[in-house]
């Protein structure tokens, strides 16, 4: 999708259902030459989700991955999420 707000917000609206009624969740954000500040963009999402938030341990993560003008935007689990320092320590 293109990096604007309002299509950010809408895809996150969409994705919300993901989210339980009883469910946490934190906003990750990974940005390369993103328009906006992490605080913006984590204001809008977090106004669009109405789910409590966690920040050390989430049910899920709103993960929002900016490339310039192309941006993706996924609801996952924790558990996941792949880390080279996970794939470190499990060798």
């Amino acid at each position: 999708m293109d990096t604007k707000l309002d299509a950010i917000v809408k895809a996150v609206k969409d994705l919300a259902p993901a989210i339980g009624p009883g469910e946490t969740f934190r906003i990750t954000i990974e940005a390369r030459e993103s328009p906006y500040s992490d605080k913006e963009l984590i204001g809008a999402i977090a106004d669009a989700v109405d789910r409590k938030v966690s920040l050390d341990a989430p049910d899920k993560v709103v993960l929002l991955e900016i490339f310039g003008e192309y941006s993706g935007i996924a609801v996952i689990s924790p558990q996941d999420i792949v880390s080279i320092q996970k794939l470190k320590r499990a060798t």
